[in-house]
C-alpha cells in the first residue's frame, strides 16, 4: 500500500488488462519498475484482489511466486 501526499515518484507501475465473458474474467498484470538498470528491489510484495465470489482462480508467473489466498480473497506475489 502507498500513501501519498504530493509528487512522489512511486518505484513501480502495475499495468492491467482485463477481459471477460459471462462469470469468467481473465486479467493479466505486468510490474514494472522506474529503478535504473542497476538498482533491484528486495522483498516486495503485490496482493490483487479478487471478489468474493472467486471460486476458483489459475494464474501464472513468469517470475516469482504467486499464490491465491481465500482467507483475504487476493492471489498474493511475492
Amino acid at each position: 500500500m502507498y500513501r501519498i501526499t504530493e509528487r512522489v515518484n512511486l518505484p513501480f507501475r502495475v499495468i492491467a488488462n482485463n477481459q471477460g465473458t459471462g462469470y469468467l474474467m481473465y486479467t493479466n498484470f505486468q510490474v514494472k519498475s522506474v529503478f535504473g538498470a542497476k538498482m533491484f528491489a528486495l522483498g516486495v510484495v503485490i496482493k490483487i484482489l479478487v471478489p468474493k465470489q472467486t471460486a476458483k482462480t489459475s494464474f501464472q508467473a513468469t517470475s516469482g511466486r504467486a499464490k491465491y489466498n481465500a482467507a483475504i480473497d487476493c492471489i498474493v506475489w511475492k
